[in-house]
């Protein structure tokens, strides 16, 4: 427990960052994460070189505020893509100015609009996956793992948010469904949902006796599992103040009512 109590003491491993390095500590878990770096010119360009195209976040984001795509396009362009608007920018330097524009206006929005007490304003530079998608609308699914006291984890629900038209996100979404209606209504190529299913709870498992090793007074964990048009299980990110709402929407009241009781257990 030696080296779990010392990143216990880092002070930020409840951030984006920390949950990832802890997760990605993990030879199991490896390969279902997605490259991931702290936000640095260097980063930046070496993951778009590798991969294309990129997500940045913020270290300690709130209903996807602050998150842009970046794409890269041919003849040294790239395009910017933040809620549902986009620009195309020439050449690296132009597109990093940018994006620094972009970053201090993420902070002064928490500042002096959202105002959530958010300190902390760093962000990571993720490869983006290509998710699946339903009528060309990615898609991911929330993954609600949690334990009551002196207990093992457990799955307690599960449902997939679609992003709106023109938007590259999930929390911006007005449509919610069960995962197994999304899997068999999208764009992924397999043999049986039946197959994929249990993985996902398997995966989301691991992942949550992972970081509670680390985080041991931590009983809710809500995934945002991506899906490549494979079926290629991706962990996305790790919330650990997951919002419920979302359950409520879906007919089965009975998978919400249970992770309350997981809440208050």
């Amino acid at each position: 427990m030696g080296n779990n109590a010392t990143i216990l003491k880092t002070g930020t491993t409840k951030d984006k960052w920390g949950k990832f390095k802890v997760l990605n500590g993990s030879k199991k878990l490896v390969p279902f994460l997605p490259a991931t770096l702290r936000m640095t010119k260097q980063a930046l360009w070496e993951l778009i070189d590798k991969y294309g195209t990129v997500m940045l976040k913020p270290c300690v984001g709130h209903s996807g505020y602050g998150v842009i795509q970046v794409c890269k396009k041919k003849n040294d362009q790239l395009e910017i893509h933040a809620k549902y608007k986009k620009v195309t920018l020439d050449g690296k330097k132009q597109t990093f100015n940018a994006l620094k524009k972009g970053i201090r206006n993420y902070k002064y929005f928490v500042q002096h609009r959202l105002k959530k007490g958010i300190r902390s304003y760093k962000y990571i530079v993720q490869r983006r996956i290509p998710l699946a998608e339903i009528t060309n609308r990615p898609f991911d699914l929330r993954v609600m793992v949690q334990r009551k006291k002196h207990s093992e984890w457990k799955v307690t629900g599960m449902l997939a948010k679609v992003a709106n038209e023109g938007y590259v996100i999930t929390n911006v979404t007005n449509t919610i469904l069960p995962a197994k209606k999304a899997i068999q209504q999208s764009s992924i190529k397999i043999s049986s949902w039946q197959e994929l299913l249990p993985k996902i709870h398997k995966i989301s498992l691991q992942a949550a006796q992972r970081l509670g090793d680390f985080y041991p007074f931590q009983r809710t964990i809500g995934f945002d599992i991506g899906l490549d048009h494979k079926a290629k299980i991706w962990i996305i990110e790790a919330n650990f103040a997951p919002s419920t709402r979302d359950f409520l929407l879906l007919k089965d009241k009975s998978i919400y009512r249970r992770i309350m009781s997981y809440k208050k257990g």
